[in-house]
């Protein structure tokens, strides 16, 4: 067969076929019936079909059959049905296109265009007044009917569909009842409308035929006892009156309208109107006139609305937050693009965000009259409307605008069907069920916009003369442009006062909302009407999500812990609460709170979320961080009874397949697990269980080496001692103190860490923590306690009596770093590397490597120790522990320096400073900056190695004494 033939034959099959929905989904192959399937598969054909030629995506028919109960495979059941849909209606006909799939066949070959047709075509002879033809194709419209549509399809869309379907079939009846009273048959019509009365009896259009034609068949008074009938049922049922159209029926019933017995003869021929002068609509706002940002979105978008529209009839989405701009960056572009649409520009505000959407009908016919279409000449179905619309606007060139869309459903019935037009909507959701548009979605402002935006009402001055300020009151609006504009107006209101007294104002971000608020425009008022839209169960997750840390990145198991629930159905909430951007997606699996929507989100759990479900909420939060750290560190160091030691997480334990994934699954979360005990300890009053999942978690994860700086670590842990302290929680007191006292020690603040590890180890041995006890004789030892190496030796006596290998390791690798430099030193690093190995320890093998490294060096054997150290180094950096890692460096830096390797030891000696920059230890920077001032001068560069001194003293001068002295005496000054 040629491929001529071939087409032809395709296009022969798609000819004979034909399609019911106005009854049971059914197919026929000329008069041959074709088996339409499962109710499913033809919940599938019907959606194709409804959507006129249309792609439709997977999801968009996942959407549409299944809504939110979807089976496991539902995504290979979509390509089941859809393979099955293919061989019933041949070749050619349902094709993939544009990402999705289409439904090729003709118009005619749908009942349902028939019924439009028959409407329109109906409609037009009422307009003719040839009411004997309008009753007619009304009468062959209706009789397309079989029952209710979709008859026995499920799902969402099929019902909504239902609906949409029996409403027209009811709207088309009542078209046909008055085009009877129009031709005089009275005593029919009102027969027939008492029926229908009495099945729809709130449908007011009904009864005002009914009374219209039981007056114009000469029954006045029954005419008069439907409206009180009516007004009885409306006032009881509803509590309201009848409507205008009701009253003015009644009223001129009563007076004896002589106008209501009018009608037209059947035969009549009506005057052809004259062809009117085609308006051209100017509906733009006007322009915005401190408009600040967006030049990216401005340029796309202009551009895209300026160029070829080949490909059919471009419409572009922009979506974003409440308060983002939508609505001015589309005015701002219809006015850029404003000249390539000659035939006209339209406006419409769709009150999407408001209390009451404006129904497509009446958004067709608000463009229809700025089209010039007057309102006594529009069909009254929504679909005729629609039809008419793309009539009106076919070849033409006009810009619509379509502002504050609610959904899809509101927007498709407004859109054109041929080339020549665009279309501009806002919406604050995605609107993903239209297929086939481009979107652009707005975010924060970028920072020198943001500052222009605050500026704009009160001048520039006072932003530039304080600046710093200005900043922060941009950070604290989270460069939200209705915040900014609000907080821009309140620098206007009050022109002698300190823009620094704004942002301490704002600081506060549980009050935040209450002080954007000006006049009449409040930021709280337009976020609530937001939030008030969503579903109860959305906004108990959106609640919910709010309880972690204001700014924190939730992945999707983090966020599954706070809702209670697993990662699939948190997944499908997450995405719902981000496509209506109560959400903003950061990277691939990462989701946060927006300011200031987090701020409003917070105010509502704290109203809405009893004290007990907001602990239960973080809790289940640090379960979630414990289980990770505790799986974590597990594949990390196998063998380690570490996690045998820790407390129950109370969540599932993730499956963690390589130590490369385990380490960057921790690293990912450490942010918030520092934060999350913080706001724990803060705002829960945390019981002795919640504060030992606090500090386990914090002890599996790393801490204190990463995840904080120096400073937020010291104050999370000095906070966590006092609240386990306060709760007499021995346990989560005593390993908080731990971390403690090594995050003071690498601080060089030598004392304050023996402290700490003096009440740790008393608190571990006297409550039974041997875990406790033992580590915190090792860091006694580490800080050369009077006791250390008996306390060294002990610890190492009684881990190897456990079977701890890791922690005999840890004691003899400390006790080899303090002892004396000699054999037996040695003897104690390279058995500590042996133990490491033996059990296959990751990252924790580097300290065995470090201690070995740092006893050769003393020993004098620098080549011995530099792979040694080199082989730490490694291991720091894989394991995610950059304090080792600059140590190591700094140590390699110091074995270059001695071997004449002025370059190597330059190189090695910025990589360990740059590493302690990042953590914000000053005794450890300025060690770092003291041993690369050295490498520089050794190298030859005399004025960087004189400023790293300068920079190291200045550091020194803020440390505890023996700290200080070593610093100074490495940078050459006397103490």
């Amino acid at each position: 067969m040629s491929e001529v033939t071939g087409v032809r034959a395709i296009e022969a099959t798609r000819t004979r076929l034909r399609f019911a929905l106005l009854g049971p989904v059914r197919v026929w192959h000329g008069d041959q019936p074709l088996p339409a399937g499962s109710p499913q598969q033809r919940a599938v054909l019907a959606a194709l079909l409804v959507n006129h030629g249309r792609p439709m995506t997977a999801d968009d028919l996942i959407d549409a059959v299944w809504g939110d109960d979807q089976p496991s495979q539902v995504l290979a059941a979509v390509r089941t049905y859809a393979a099955r849909l293919r061989k019933i209606v041949g070749p050619g006909t349902l094709v993939s296109e544009a990402g999705g799939y289409v439904l090729r066949v003709p118009p005619e070959a749908l009942d349902l265009t028939h019924a439009e047709r028959h409407a329109l075509e109906a409609e037009r002879a009422s307009a003719a007044g040839d009411h004997t033809r309008a009753r007619q194709l009304l009468t062959d419209a209706l009789d397309l009917w079989d029952g209710e549509a979709l008859t026995g399809v499920p799902g969402p869309f099929a019902e909504t569909q239902r609906t949409r379907l029996a409403e027209w079939r009811l709207t088309l009846l009542e078209r046909r009842l008055e085009a009877d009273l129009e031709r005089g048959a009275h005593a029919e019509a009102a027969s027939e409308l008492t029926a229908l009365t009495a099945d729809h009896p709130l449908r007011e259009r009904l009864r005002a035929l009914l009374m219209l034609a039981l007056y114009r068949d000469g029954r006045q008074a029954e005419a008069l006892a439907v409206y009180t009938d009516t007004r009885r049922l409306l006032t009881d049922e509803l509590g309201v009156e009848p409507g205008s159209q009701l009253r003015e029926i009644q009223q001129r019933i009563l007076r004896s309208d002589p106008e209501l017995l009018r009608e037209e003869p059947a035969s009549a021929t009506p005057p052809v109107p004259a062809p009117a002068a085609p308006v051209v609509p100017a509906q733009l706002p006007r322009p915005i006139p401190h408009f600040h940002g967006r030049e990216a979105e401005i340029h796309r978008l202009t551009a895209l609305l300026t160029a070829s529209d080949e490909h059919g009839v471009p419409v572009h989405v922009i979506t974003g937050p409440p308060g983002a701009g939508k609505s001015a960056l589309a005015c701002v572009v219809a006015h850029e693009v404003a000249e390539a649409y000659p035939d006209g520009q339209l406006h419409l505000d769709l009150r999407g965000s408001g209390g009451s959407p404006l129904e497509p009908a009446r958004a067709l016919e608000a463009l229809l009259w700025g089209l010039g279409a007057g309102p006594e000449g529009l069909p009254a179905d929504a679909a005729l409307r629609a039809a008419l619309l793309r009539t009106v606007l076919a070849g033409r060139r006009v810009l619509i605008v379509l502002d504050d869309a609610e959904d899809a459903e509101q927007v498709r019935p407004l859109l054109p069907g041929t080339r020549g037009c665009a279309v501009l909507v806002t919406a604050r959701g995605r609107l993903p069920e239209l297929s086939g548009v481009d979107r652009t979605e707005l975010g924060p402002l970028d920072p020198d916009s943001a500052l222009r935006l605050l500026a704009a009402p009160a001048g520039p001055f006072r932003t530039q003369e304080e600046r710093a300020a200005a900043e922060e009151i941009a950070v604290a609006c989270g460069f939200h442009p209705l915040a900014l504009e609000i907080a821009g107006s309140l620098l206007a209101a009050r022109p002698g006062r300190p823009v620094v007294r704004l942002a301490d104002a704002l600081r506060d971000g549980d009050r935040r909302l209450a002080r954007l608020r000006h006049g009449r425009r409040s930021l709280e008022a337009v976020l609530g009407e937001h939030y008030r839209r969503l579903p109860p169960d959305q906004a108990h997750a959106l609640r919910l999500l709010a309880l972690a840390p204001p700014g924190s990145v939730l992945s999707l198991d983090a966020a599954a812990a706070l809702l209670d629930t697993g990662p699939s159905t948190a997944e499908h909430t997450l995405d719902a609460l981000t496509d209506l951007h109560h959400l903003r997606p950061v990277g691939t699996r990462g989701y946060e709170l927006p300011v200031p929507l987090g701020d409003f989100a917070r105010f509502r759990a704290a109203d809405a979320e009893s004290p007990a479900d907001r602990r239960a909420a973080r809790s289940r939060l640090l379960g979630f961080h414990l289980a990770l750290a505790t799986a974590a560190y597990a594949v990390e160091n196998p063998g380690d009874p570490l996690p045998r030691h820790l407390a129950t997480p109370g969540h599932p334990a993730p499956h963690l397949a390589t130590r490369e994934e385990a380490r960057q699954r921790v690293d990912d979360e450490l942010a918030l697990l520092w934060a999350t005990v913080e706001r724990t300890v803060a705002e829960d009053d945390p019981d002795g269980t919640t504060l030992r999942r606090a500090v386990d978690a914090l002890l599996a994860a790393g801490a204190p080496e990463r995840g904080a700086t120096a400073w937020q670590a010291e104050r999370v842990l000095r906070a966590v001692v006092a609240a386990s302290a306060a709760r007499h929680e021995p346990a989560a007191e005593g390993r908080a103190r731990l971390l403690l006292g090594h995050l003071l020690a690498d601080a060089g603040r030598f004392g304050a860490a023996w402290e700490e590890a003096v009440r740790s180890h008393r608190l571990g041995a006297a409550h039974g923590d041997r875990w406790c006890a033992g580590y915190a004789a090792v860091l006694r030892g580490r800080l050369r306690d009077p006791e250390g190496a008996a306390l060294l030796r002990s610890a190492s006596d009684v881990f190897r009596a456990e079977g701890d290998a890791y922690g005999e390791a840890a004691a003899l690798g400390i006790l080899a770093r303090t002892g004396d430099p000699g054999p037996e030193s040695v003897e104690r690093a390279r058995r500590a590397v042996e133990l490491y190995a033996r059990e296959g320890a990751g990252a924790r093998a580097a300290d065995g490597h470090y201690a070995l490294g740092v006893v050769l060096c003393r020993t004098g054997a620098d080549d011995e120790a530099l792979p040694e150290l080199e082989r730490a180094a490694d291991l720091f950096r894989q394991g995610v522990r950059p304090l080792g890692a600059a140590m190591a460096s700094l140590r390699i830096a110091r074995v270059h320096r001695a071997a004449g390797r002025s370059g190597a030891c330059v190189e090695a000696a910025g990589r360990g400073v740059s590493l302690l920059r990042a953590l914000g230890h000053d005794y450890r920077t300025a060690y770092g900056l003291g041993v690369l001032g050295d490498a520089l001068a050794g190298d030859g560069r005399l004025d960087r190695a004189r400023d790293c001194h300068l920079e190291a003293r200045a550091l020194a001068a803020a440390l505890e004494a023996p700290a200080a002295e070593r610093v100074l005496a490495l940078t050459g000054a006397a103490a």
